[in-house]
């Protein structure tokens, strides 16, 4: 599980196919595996915002579970990380994420405004 994460941030062109199987591995992932998920989701998201809504735009294996999913998990780690201030890392994950898709088409837009409701509406559901 471990070298999927690292293969995240590879520049291979197997990628979309890391990004896939990492996806899905979330479903049901719990203890050490969910908090290395946790971590890696966050870093992903805010470093390869572009790369990450394109992924869901494009491929067909992923869907609306997997977009959950990957909200929990980023949710997940702004709770740890944020222990007493949710609501604020949430707002700055929101306002970031939105401008690193700021440039983007307007589907990519859509996946990122989606994850960020959700994530939203799970934080105020704490």
């Amino acid at each position: 599980m471990m070298s999927i994460l690292d293969s995240l941030s590879s520049t291979s062109a197997k990628q979309s196919f890391y990004f896939v199987v990492f996806t899905k591995s979330m479903n049901g992932a719990d203890g050490f595996i969910s908090e290395g998920i946790g971590q890696s989701a966050f870093n992903f998201i805010t470093t390869k915002t572009d790369k990450f809504a394109g992924y869901f735009n494009s491929l067909p294996e992923l869907g609306t579970v997997d977009l959950n999913n990957w909200a929990d998990h980023i949710l997940g780690e702004i709770q740890v990380s944020n222990e007493n201030r949710v609501e604020k890392a949430v707002s700055e994950l929101e306002s970031l994420l939105t401008k690193n898709v700021n440039q983007s088409g307007e589907e990519r837009k859509l996946i990122i405004e989606k994850l960020n409701r959700r994530i939203r509406t799970k934080a105020k559901s704490l």
